[in-house]
Formats: C-alpha cells, sequence, structure tokens
C-alpha cells in the first residue's frame, strides 16, 4: 500500500506525456464514437513509443523510465519514411511469393 502514491504518480506522468508530447491535448473528433477511437490511437502511439524505449533502454544497458519520450518521438518521425520503404519491399516480396506458388 505504500507503493500506490508512488504508481499514482507515474500514471499521472504518463497521461501528461500522452496529452502533451503526442498532441493528445485537444481531441479533434465531434462524436463520442470518434473520440474513443481517436483515444485508442494515441495509446496505442504511446505504447510503440514505450515499447521502442524499452527496447533501446534494454540493448544499450539504460533504464527506459529514464529515456526520453518526446525524443524517442522525434527519432521515430524521422524514421518513418524508412519504415514505410522496407514494409513496401517487403510487402511486393510477400506478394511475388504468393503469386509463383499460385496463392492469392
Amino acid at each position: 500500500m505504500a507503493r500506490f502514491p508512488f504508481d499514482r504518480w507515474e500514471a499521472e506522468i504518463n497521461l501528461r506525456h500522452i496529452k502533451s508530447t503526442l498532441g493528445m491535448d485537444i481531441l479533434s473528433c465531434k462524436t463520442p464514437e470518434m473520440v474513443r477511437k481517436e483515444i485508442y490511437t494515441y495509446l496505442l502511439a504511446y505504447n510503440l513509443l514505450r515499447t521502442i524505449m524499452y527496447q533501446a533502454g534494454t540493448e544499450f544497458n539504460r533504464d527506459c523510465i529514464r529515456l526520453s519520450l518526446q525524443t524517442t518521438r522525434q527519432h521515430f518521425d524521422n524514421f518513418i519514411p524508412q519504415f514505410i520503404q522496407k514494409t513496401k519491399v517487403k510487402g511486393q516480396k510477400i506478394l511475388r511469393n504468393h503469386v509463383r506458388n499460385g496463392r492469392r
């Protein structure tokens, strides 16, 4: 029970990071259903960034909670064009293999 205030503090810090770093402070959707989807999208993006931070911290022996969410987002934003290109190439290879093997 003594750890509860610390856990709550961390949860509030993480929510603040989501709102400020990912631009979630103002939601653009109008309907409740779309607002939910927008929030889920932000949470998915947040979890993706935290996964990247965890993997980087593990690989380079750093405490992942001490890494910057903003810096991770900026590096990820810079990496997106390369990621998209590699994904397209991989997708094209998979499609060619399926066509070559008579599968659709």
